[in-house]
Formats: structure tokens, sequence, C-alpha cells
């Protein structure tokens, strides 16, 4: 039902480790938190609240307002000199907007490879993944001269993602100071599944 990253410092390009407690159990809502370390030091911090119901009430999900990835063109990755990054390992296809242009967007999201080796992503984990791009896709200022990085996450979910597909209707916010908001909606090729939302550290480069 959500999960929210509290990202303590730069999470660096080594080894890391994982540690999960289930903090809060429950028949129908528990609590768990996750510590992501890197030799030794806290990286990030998530806090996941799980609905568990064995019933699925309705209210009807909201249309589809985007035309799906299969009828979109792949979208060309403009920064090759980041690869081998992550922006080359996601599938990119903009229904609005695009890398290098200003204001908000909307693109489908697929990941090209596992999160870890031999275990094939489940539709939670691609909407996770993808999630964190609300802020790179709607951007406001320009990249070469701005920094507007997210220090958090946090992710509302309505329903069960499905399939391989993810879609970001982002726009980033920001209103002078130090500070911006980037948010989300969040669909799967079913329609719409829930909220992302990011805090953003915003300065010059």
């Amino acid at each position: 039902s959500r999960f929210a990253m509290e990202i303590m410092r730069p999470i660096p390009v080594a080894p890391l480790a994982v540690a999960v407690t289930v903090d809060r159990p429950g028949r129908r809502v528990r609590h768990i938190r996750g510590v992501l370390t890197a030799d030794g030091d806290e990286v990030a911090l998530a806090s996941v609240w799980q609905v568990l119901s064995k019933e699925t009430v309705s209210a009807g999900c909201p249309p589809l307002p985007h035309v799906l990835p299969a009828q979109l063109k792949p979208t060309a990755v403009l920064h090759p000199d980041w690869e081998p990054s992550y922006l080359g390992s996601m599938e990119w296809r903009f229904v609005h907007g695009g890398f290098g242009e200003l204001g908000p967007a909307a693109a489908w999201m697929r990941m090209r490879h596992p999160l870890l080796p031999g275990e094939p992503p489940s539709p939670l984990t691609r909407v996770l993944v993808a999630a964190d791009s609300g802020n790179g896709i709607s951007g406001v200022l320009p990249l070469d001269s701005a920094l507007f990085i997210n220090v958090e996450l946090t992710i509302h979910l309505a329903r069960p993602a499905s399939g391989e597909w993810v879609c970001l209707d982002a726009a980033t916010r920001i209103a002078g100071g130090a500070a911006g908001v980037a948010e989300s909606d969040l669909w799967d090729e079913r329609g719409w599944i829930g909220r992302g939302a990011q805090s953003l550290l915003v300065d010059t480069r």
C-alpha cells in the first residue's frame, strides 16, 4: 500500500547489504522495515505498509489516458557518455515530453535486465524501479546547470501492479527555494495503480 525510502547518503556502486524485518505483523496489515548498508554504513532506509486481503473490492479503475507502449516508438537515451547507467538499463517510450525537454512528461518504462541475477523482476519491483524517475523526466531546470535530486521516494499503491510496463505521468514544481516536489501518477497497461512523490534538493551545479 505504501513504500517510502529515505536516501541517507549517496549510494555507491559497490557491494550492498539488505536487512529486512517485520516489526508489525498482522493478518490484514503489517509494517516492514528495510536497511541498505554499504561497508557497514546505512545508505538508505525503507518503510513499507502492506495491506493483506483475500478479497478485492473495486470501485472501478480510472481509464488509461495514454496510448499503450506497443503503439509508441522506443526513445533513444541522449546521454551515452553516462553508460552503463540506469538510463540505459530501462526501455523508454515517451507519450509526451522527453529527455532534454523541460516540464511535465509521461513515459512508459520497462526494465531491460533483472534487478538481481537470475531472479525475474515482479510487477511491484518494476514499479519501484521506475517510480524514482519522476523528477528525471519532468525537470523544470536545465540539467547542465542545476541539481534537482531526490532525497526520498514515497509511493502509494491502490492495487497490485501487473505486467512489465509502468507509465509515469510526472510533474516537478520548484517554487524558488532550495527544495522542490516531483509527483507522478503511476499506471500499468490495465489502468491507474497509484502515485509517487519525491522531495527534491534544488541547487546550482
